[in-house]
């Protein structure tokens, strides 16, 4: 369990994360739809199709990097018990995601 600073601090965390994340994958969503539709697209030369394959990429390149910076800040307030805990507990969350698919 948090204490009351980390919880304090988590949320300032979260608060922070937030716009960017949100922006981010709105941009993602709008990358996928460029790419989809330009896929789709008969007439789209080669080049079109690397040029918005790139631009998702970058997107999605981004977003795992602000997810990244994210934890990190979240792993720094966490004592050893609870970042093991928190490590477990993100296992399984990927684990039960895996499945799912």
């Amino acid at each position: 369990d948090l204490s009351k600073e980390q919880r304090a601090k988590l949320k300032d965390i979260e608060d922070a994360a937030k716009p960017r994340l949100e922006t981010l994958r709105g941009e993602m969503h709008a990358a996928r739809e460029r790419f989809h539709e330009t896929m789709r697209n008969e007439n789209a030369s080669e080049a079109e199709l690397r040029q918005v394959n790139e631009a998702m990429l970058k997107t999605k390149g981004e977003m795992m990097k602000a997810r990244f910076e994210k934890m990190l800040a979240v792993r720094s307030l966490l004592t050893k018990s609870q970042l093991k805990d928190f490590l477990t507990k993100l296992e399984q969350s990927r684990e039960a995601r895996r499945l799912e698919r």
